[in-house]
């Protein structure tokens, strides 16, 4: 990790710590509700989203009606473990293309791993899918899949892969695990670039189009929770330097800061559990303006973390008790969250 003054990295970790729920200005409205992990999200307009169940469905919802529909034409994917139908994002071209890319959990002769393809989204149906990449080496754990998208400048396309319990691949630039990777979204069939390694699982990414900035939230082990900036050819130093432990106790690699790492902005310890990451920059809630929405699964709430050199944060909706997984901004700046006991809410401000 890079060398940060010790006692702004001191204040990070107590803001990390001590953040309690505020009298909140919002509430959640239910949607929907499903039998399944509603993994993730995207918009195919203002009252239609495309959505993932871990246990390999594909759906659309319509918010006007209320009525889903299962999209054929998914490939079949690993429901094991933390394995499944992980991440849908539309391409930014999508009402030109009708693009649609998945990531997804699958079977190997020795093991498992992440894979990403893609299809077109036409009349309800997905046709002519293609897997497009596996994450190289297989392993025979079910955990860490990652697995993320997002894109960025130009046709740049984003995919986290976890380090699949094995941590040694996350140093490695020669195995993809551990890493964010970069394709190119109009020929995926160039192999990636490594954009970062050093990665544990992670499961949020967003990118700033104003600043050209890349974001990722990831989960480390017990303890040492991260959101970080991502700059091309960093090392964020899993499992070499780390905040977090194992959980039977002992302290995991060389430190917690080290010369040639990048720091955590924000190093969440005890763990949040951040999945999912969205920077809002919508119209319709401009307090929220910068602010990063991180669903958290272990400490069942939303938190929002300022994007300027405080970083403080506020917990919200941890009276529900929802593991909250997913979240995406509609067009029109609304707000919505996915957790895995199926539900997907509206954010709605309280009236005064």
């Amino acid at each position: 990790m890079k060398k940060t003054s010790s006692l702004l990295f001191l204040n990070l970790l107590c803001l990390s710590s001590i953040v309690r729920a505020q009298a909140e200005p919002y509430k959640l409205e239910k949607v929907f509700q499903t039998d399944d992990i509603v993994w993730s999200m995207d918009f195919i307009s203002e009252q239609q989203i495309l959505f993932t169940q871990r246990s390999g469905k594909l759906k659309i919802l319509d918010l006007t009606t209320g009525v889903s529909i299962v999209v054929p034409g998914v490939p079949a994917v690993l429901t094991k473990g933390q394995g499944g139908l992980l991440d849908v994002r539309l391409d930014p071209e999508f009402k030109k293309n009708s693009r649609v890319y998945l990531t997804y959990a699958i079977p190997e002769k020795k093991g498992y791993t992440t894979a990403l393809g893609e299809g077109l989204l036409k009349n309800g149906k997905l046709e002519n899918f293609s897997e497009k990449f596996r994450a190289r080496p297989e392993t025979d754990e079910t955990i860490h899949f990652g697995s993320r998208l997002e894109f960025g400048e130009e046709n740049q396309l984003f995919m986290t892969v976890g380090d699949r319990h094995e941590r040694d691949f996350a140093q490695d630039l020669k195995k993809h695990p551990g890493k964010v990777l970069l394709f190119d979204r109009n020929d995926l069939s160039r192999a990636p670039v490594v954009f970062s390694l050093g990665h544990r699982n992670p499961q949020g990414i967003t990118f700033d189009p104003l600043k050209k900035q890349l974001w990722l939230s990831e989960h480390g082990p017990r303890g040492g929770d991260e959101l970080n900036l991502i700059e091309r050819g960093k090392n964020y130093g899993w499992p070499v330097v780390t905040h977090g432990r194992e959980y039977w106790g002992p302290s995991i690699g060389k430190g917690k800061s080290l010369s040639g790492y990048e720091d955590g902005k924000v190093v969440w310890v005890p763990s949040i559990a951040p999945s999912g990451l969205k920077l809002y920059q919508g119209s319709l809630y401009s307090e929220l303006k910068d602010h990063f929405i991180v669903p958290a699964l272990v400490k069942q709430h939303v938190r929002l973390v300022k994007n300027d050199a405080t970083f403080s944060q506020v917990e919200l909706f941890n009276s529900l008790g929802e593991r909250f997984r997913s979240v995406q901004v509609s067009p029109a700046g609304e707000i919505y969250l996915g957790t895995d006991s199926g539900k997907i809410f509206r954010w709605r401000r309280i009236s005064k």
